[in-house]
């Protein structure tokens, strides 16, 4: 199949919902491909602390992968999630974006880097504000059907880089490595 490396880069938003009734919002970015469902893509962007209703990221995800065909016939969308951080609570939705890679391919499938504002949609069905970003699309690839998924090369897997890996990792890690010697290891 027809694959294309997805360049994005979350540059800012401004005019957003303030959803923080006594503190600063520290909003951030959740990317990810929907339609793509075989892949685990999602990704952040750091918070931007103090950033309010118009924070600044200037932050380059890692490239997302492409099917071609998946993406011409409309199935495959950029799903643009801005939330904010909070301290005691889990984190707040903000509003979202969704873009259909089709018009990605579409409007700047040549490779050259383009600039984008879309309105931010919320809960209540209206929008507020508008989030800005830039793409590009890299060169063509055929991959096998049926091959394993590979994540490029400088894409880590989720909770990659992070201290201890939390419990369930261990847990995981601890099972291969008693998988892998026999039940000789004390675990």
């Amino acid at each position: 199949m027809e694959c294309r490396r997805l360049y994005v880069t979350m540059t800012s938003a401004s005019g957003l919902m303030t959803v923080r009734r006594y503190l600063t919002m520290h909003p951030y970015v959740v990317a990810s491909l929907s339609g793509d469902e075989g892949h685990n893509n999602e990704q952040r962007t750091p918070a931007h602390r103090d950033g309010g209703t118009s924070p600044r990221w200037d932050h380059a995800f890692p490239p997302f992968t492409v099917d071609v065909a998946a993406a011409r016939a409309g199935l495959l969308t950029l799903k643009l999630e801005i939330k904010t951080e909070r301290t005691l609570k889990s984190d707040k939705d903000v509003g979202w974006v969704d873009v259909p890679v089709e018009e990605l391919l579409e409007q700047g499938g040549d490779g050259e880097s383009r600039a984008m504002s879309y309105a931010v949609r919320l809960k209540s069905g209206g929008t507020r504000g508008v989030l800005e970003f830039s793409y590009r699309f890299g060169e063509s690839f055929t991959v096998r059907e049926g091959a394993p998924y590979q994540p490029p090369a400088n894409q880590q897997p989720p909770g990659a880089g992070r201290a201890g890996g939390g419990l369930l990792s261990g847990m995981v890690m601890g099972n291969a490595i008693s998988d892998f010697f026999g039940d000789g290891l004390d675990m």
